[in-house]
């Protein structure tokens, strides 16, 4: 967790998406696959309205996968156990 005194929505929607990093980081090469093939049947179009949609999908990719998948898979795997104090909230 990224802040956990976050107050306003604007940034709890930022930790939110820092908490979520590493599991966008995992699967943009995925989107990226797909896009590349659905991409050869559509006409080029210009990259920067593109870059905007590829960057707004790969995070809400990363915050679904987050939620669904990163979350119970730790919850499961530290069921019972002490957290280090190395991986509680980097400014809390």
């Amino acid at each position: 967790m990224i802040d956990a005194t976050a107050r306003g929505p604007f940034e709890r929607m930022v930790a939110r998406i820092g908490d979520a990093s590493y599991s966008t980081y995992l699967t943009h090469p995925c989107l990226i696959a797909i896009l590349w093939k659905l991409g050869q049947d559509v006409p080029p179009v210009s990259p920067y309205p593109f870059a905007a949609a590829f960057v707004a999908a790969s995070t809400m990719l990363g915050l679904i996968v987050h939620r669904w998948v990163e979350r119970p898979l730790l919850a499961r795997l530290t069921r019972g156990r002490p957290m280090p104090a190395s991986q509680g909230a980097a400014f809390a």
